[in-house]
């Protein structure tokens, strides 16, 4: 996969200017493939307190067609094309420039350590970080 083959959506905690954290941030991650691009969605539990609330907002950006099925568990993919690859835990650290993934999605079941590695490895948004999979 090229790198536009792989999409990395940071959805930045409210009220704060976008590319100005600093600090630590503990993060929901979810990863979703198209049948063209694996995408890597996070974002900070206080927006996105469960996993499904990710795939809702990538679903309403993308107008992809998508229902609660159990809120605030769980959202449905109303598109054959769009496939749901698990999800966990990050915690970024942007002073040292480390990243740290844990755990698993109750709603999503757990992810590919090898395709989410590839996926970040090869992204320019996390060029220099040095990465953890638990």
């Amino acid at each position: 996969m090229s790198d536009s083959e792989r999409q990395v959506i940071f959805y930045e905690p409210e009220g704060r200017p976008s590319g100005q954290i600093e600090g630590r941030l503990s993060c929901k991650f979810l990863l979703v493939f198209d049948e063209q691009c694996l995408f890597l969605l996070f974002g900070p539990p206080t927006q996105f307190p469960y996993h499904a609330y990710l795939l809702d907002r990538f679903c309403s950006d993308r107008q992809i067609p998508s229902s609660w099925v159990k809120q605030p568990d769980l959202v449905e993919v109303h598109a054959p094309h769009i496939h749901v690859r698990g999800g966990g835990w990050m915690e970024v650290d942007f002073g040292s420039k480390t990243v740290r993934l844990e755990g698993q999605s109750r709603a999503y079941g757990d992810y590919d350590r090898e395709e989410l590695v590839a996926l970040v490895e090869n992204h320019p948004f996390f060029d220099g970080y040095e990465w953890s999979v638990e």
